[in-house]
Order: structure tokens, then C-alpha cells, then sequence
């Protein structure tokens, strides 16, 4: 399907990124009103907060980000709206250790350090296109949001996967949140 961009951009704007599950929620409002009156009119979310979609395997809960996107909309804030696939959560590594990614010599990243999955894992592939489809069913059409973001840092600390990760498993990714098979071609309203 090919859909023309829901927000259009008239002026330069600022925007910054904002984590609202490490602020407790009566400051989000003073936080959004600090931005605003910082002339800040976006902020990107979620891209470390899957535990917070996802606390449990096949539990998907959406209350808290409904809750924070419900203020950005009545204070005029707009979100980019990132997938939480930079941060697998605990019991996703835990039951399903294929999913971690190694050092040279084979030992297994642990949970928590930066970039500790696998790109390549057919398993991490599978949780990440669920939560990003779950995500995008939910969100999708919400008000606020003008935008999205798929990742931020790649190859951090994985650049022997990188090729394959970015032919084989981000461009699908991507093609299935957009649904139109053009990630740029959404990101500039074409």
C-alpha cells in the first residue's frame, strides 16, 4: 500500500529524545512543557522499552505509552515513535539464549551490555517482526505520532553481522512497519 505521510513538515524543527519509562509519570507533563517553551515540538520514544510492551512472552500491554502519547497530543507535542528492537527484554535472552550474540572466540554476550543480541538469530527475527507488528497495529493511527524510527546505532558493536543484518533482516523489518515497501519514500512524504 502505498500511503502518503500523515504530517507535514512546515518549518525547521527540534526535536530530542525523551524516556519516559525512566521518569516517573507526574513529570512527564513539566518535562513536555519545558521542551515546548525550549521551542522542542518532537521527541523520538521507545526504542529501549520493550519490556514495557512486551513484560511477558505473548503479553502485550499498551497502557503506559497510551498514556504518555495521550499527553503529547493535548499538550501539542509530536513523537517519532521508535521499534523497541535495541533492547530485547530479559526473559526474551533468557528463554532463548540463540538469540545473544557472541565474541570472536564464542563466548555468549550477556543480558544488559549494548547490542547483546544477534541480528542473524531466526528466533530474535521472529519476537522483533511480532513486537514491531503489534506496535504498529496499536499506535499506528494515534495522533500524536508523526513518525517512526527503526534503529539508531547500527552496527554498534556487531560489524561482523552488519551486511547480512542489513539485507536480510532490517530492510524486511522495515518494509513490514511501513507497509509500503519505501522507507524513504515515507520519511520524506513522497
Amino acid at each position: 500500500m502505498n500511503t502518503k505521510q500523515n504530517y507535514k513538515w512546515t518549518k525547521m524543527t527540534m526535536g530530542v529524545c525523551y524516556y519516559p519509562e525512566h521518569w516517573d509519570w507526574k513529570l512527564w507533563a513539566q518535562d513536555l512543557d519545558r521542551m515546548l517553551d525550549a521551542g522542542i515540538t518532537v521527541v523520538r520514544i521507545a526504542e529501549f522499552a520493550w519490556n514495557k510492551i512486551e513484560p511477558e512472552e505473548g503479553m502485550f500491554t499498551f497502557d503506559f505509552f497510551d498514556s504518555f502519547l495521550d499527553l503529547c497530543s493535548d499538550k501539542g507535542m509530536k513523537v517519532i515513535f521508535g521499534t523497541p528492537t535495541a533492547t530485547p527484554p530479559a526473559w526474551l535472552t533468557e528463554k532463548y539464549p540463540e538469540v545473544l550474540n557472541a565474541s570472536k572466540d564464542g563466548t555468549l554476550y550477556r543480558h544488559g551490555g549494548r547490542r547483546h543480541y544477534n541480528y542473524n538469530s531466526p528466533v530474535y527475527q521472529k519476537f522483533c517482526a511480532r513486537i514491531v507488528e503489534k506496535e504498529a497495529m496499536h499506535y499506528g493511527t494515534h495522533p500524536a505520532i508523526i513518525g517512526t524510527a527503526t534503529g539508531t546505532a547500527y552496527l554498534v558493536g556487531n560489524a561482523e553481522c552488519g551486511a547480512w543484518s542489513r539485507f536480510h533482516f532490517f530492510f524486511p523489518l522495515a518494509n513490514l512497519y511501513c507497509r509500503n515497501g519505501n522507507l524513504l519514500a515515507r520519511n520524506s512524504g513522497l
